[in-house]
C-alpha cells in the first residue's frame, strides 16, 4: 500500500502541474462529468446507503444527494467568476501600482471522508477541490463499505487515477496517506482524530481544513414557538439517527416552558414515528450501538423525560429511539458521558435554566461548538446570543439547515474545526490566494523608500504616521 500510494501521489503531482493552467471551461467540464455521474448512479447510491446503515431513501436524497448536487451546480455556475483575479486598492504608498489577488490551485489534495454522510461529505469538498483546479486522492470510511466501493467505481469511470483517485482501507491506510506531503488536507471527523491529522500535516507544513464536531447546544427560551421548536429539535435528533456533526446535543430550556415543550415533542413524535423502521436510520455499527446503550445506562443524575420511536432496541435492527434526558443532579451528571462527550446519536441532554446569563456563562467556559441553536421570538435575546457567544454557525428558530446554503461558510472554531467551505468558501479553502503587484510608470512613491535618508525625508515619513 505504501509504495502504491507514493506512486499514486507522484502521478497526481505531475498532473497537478498541468492542471494549474486549466481554464474555467475545463474545470466546468470536470464538474459536469461529476454531476452527470451522480445522476446516473442515483439508484445504486440509494441501494448502497441502505445496505450500509438502513438510511431511508428520502433522507439520502434530501440530506446527501440534493446538497451535493446543489454544491456542484453552484460551482459550475460560479467557477469562472471565482477564478477571476480580484483587484484591490494600491493605497498611498504604492501609488501607480496595480494590485490583485489571484487564486492558484493548491496542488495535490487529500480528502478524508466520514461514514455518517458518505456522499455529501465526499462530493461537496470534491466539487470545491475540482473548481479550484486541484487533483484529489480521497479516502472514504471503511464503516460504509458499499458506499465507499461505489464511490470508487463512479469516480474511477470519469477520472483517471492521476486526476481523482479513491483509496479504500482502514485506519492504517489513512496513516500511510497522511505521511505523504499533500498540498492540502481536508478532514471531516472527530476532534480526537482531527488532532492526529493536524499533527501529521505539520510534518510537511501542509495546510488543513478540519471539519470536526463537539456538543452543539440548543436554547429554548420562554418566548419560543414551542410546537415549532419541538418539531425541529426532534428532527435534528431523528435525521440520520442523530449521527450528524451539527445535531443539537445539549438542550437548555427555560423552566417555565419545559412541561409544555415535552408535550409538543410527544405530539411531533406521534407524527414522526408512524413508520419507525422505514423512516429511522440505523446506528452505523454494533460498536456505536453499544456505546449508546452504555451512555443511556450510565446516565446518573439524569432522568428519561421523553422518548420517541421504537419501545425496544434490537441489536439486529440497531435503531435507537430519540430520548430526551432531563438533568436532575448536576453534581452526578457532570461526570457522565452524556454531559461530557459528543453524543453522536439520538440522545439529548436537557438542562433546565432560570436565567439566560447562566447559559451564556456556561457556553463561554466550554469548547466552542460547531453550531448553536436558539429558539426565541425576543429580538434582544437573539442579539445577545449573537454578540455574547462563539460558534461555527448560529441558527435562530431552526436547526441544521444553515449548511444547505452555499453562500454561507460552514466550519467550526477551536476544537470544532479549522477553516470552512461550501460555495466560494470551499473554492478559497482549496486555493492559494497569491498577492500580485504590477508596478506602474509612476516611480516616485517607491523611490521615497530608498536612500539617501535625509532629514527632510524623515520629516515627511513622520507626517505619514498621522495620515
Amino acid at each position: 500500500m505504501k509504495t502504491d500510494s507514493t506512486v499514486l501521489f507522484q502521478k497526481q503531482k505531475a498532473k497537478a502541474l498541468e492542471w494549474r493552467r486549466s481554464t474555467a471551461p475545463e474545470r466546468r467540464a470536470r464538474l459536469k462529468k461529476l454531476l452527470e455521474a451522480v445522476s446516473r448512479y442515483e439508484d445504486q447510491i440509494l441501494e448502497a446507503t441502505q445496505k450500509d446503515f438502513g438510511k431511508p431513501a428520502v433522507e439520502t436524497v434530501l440530506t446527501e444527494l440534493l446538497l451535493s448536487v446543489h454544491e456542484i451546480t453552484h460551482a459550475i455556475k460560479n467557477v469562472e467568476e471565482w477564478m477571476r483575479p480580484r483587484s484591490v486598492s494600491s493605497g498611498l504608498f504604492l501609488l501607480g501600482a496595480r494590485c490583485e489577488v489571484h487564486s492558484d490551485p493548491r496542488g495535490v489534495c487529500l480528502i478524508i471522508g466520514p461514514w455518517n454522510y458518505p456522499w455529501q461529505l465526499a462530493l461537496s469538498p470534491l466539487a470545491a477541490a475540482l473548481a479550484a483546479g486541484n487533483t484529489v486522492i480521497m479516502k472514504p470510511s471503511e464503516l460504509t463499505p458499499h458506499c465507499s466501493a461505489l464511490l470508487q467505481k463512479i469516480l474511477g469511470e470519469i477520472f483517471s487515477e492521476d486526476e481523482v483517485a479513491v483509496v479504500l482501507g482502514d485506519k492504517d491506510t489513512s496513516t500511510e496517506l497522511l505521511a505523504l506531503p499533500f498540498d492540502h488536507i481536508f478532514f471531516t471527523g472527530s476532534t480526537a482524530v482531527g488532532k492526529v491529522v493536524m499533527q501529521a500535516a505539520s510534518r510537511h507544513l501542509s495546510s488543513v481544513t478540519l471539519e470536526l464536531g463537539g456538543k452543539s447546544p440548543a436554547i429554548v427560551d420562554e418566548t419560543a414557538d414551542l410546537a415549532w421548536a419541538a418539531e425541529r429539535l426532534l428532527w435534528g435528533k431523528w435525521v440520520n439517527g442523530g449521527q450528524t456533526c451539527v445535531a443539537p446535543d445539549t438542550l437548555f430550556v427555560h423552566r417555565s416552558v419545559w412541561p409544555n415543550l415535552q408535550d409538543e415533542i410527544r405530539k411531533a413524535g406521534a407524527r414522526f414515528a408512524q413508520r419507525t423502521n422505514e423512516d429511522l436510520s440505523q446506528i452505523i455499527s454494533p460498536r456505536h450501538f453499544e456505546r449508546l446503550k452504555q451512555m443511556s445506562k450510565q446516565s446518573a443524575g439524569w432522568k428519561l423525560a421523553v422518548q420517541v420511536g421504537p419501545d425496544s432496541t434490537s441489536d439486529n435492527e440497531r435503531r435507537w429511539p430519540v430520548q430526551f434526558f432531563e438533568l436532575e443532579n448536576a453534581g452526578l451528571a457532570s461526570y457522565t458521558s452524556l454531559a461530557r462527550e459528543e453524543i453522536f446519536g439520538p440522545l439529548m441532554a436537557t438542562v433546565i435554566y432560570d436565567d439566560l446569563s447562566m447559559v451564556i456563562d456556561r457556553l463561554g467556559r466550554e469548547d466552542k461548538p460547531l453550531a448553536l441553536y436558539l429558539f426565541s421570538k425576543d429580538k434582544r435575546t437573539q442579539e445577545r446570543i449573537l454578540r455574547e457567544t462563539t460558534s461555527g454557525g448560529l441558527v435562530i428558530n431552526d436547526v441544521l439547515v444553515h449548511l444547505a446554503n452555499p453562500e454561507l461558510p460552514f466550519g467550526g472554531v477551536g476544537t470544532s474545526g479549522q477553516g470552512h467551505y461550501h460555495g466560494h468558501f470551499g473554492f478559497r479553502a482549496f486555493s492559494h490566494e497569491k498577492a500580485v503587484l504590477k508596478q506602474g510608470p509612476i516611480k516616485f512613491a517607491a523611490r521615497f523608500f530608498q536612500p539617501p535618508y535625509s532629514a527632510a525625508k524623515l520629516q515627511w515619513a513622520r507626517r505619514l504616521l498621522k495620515i
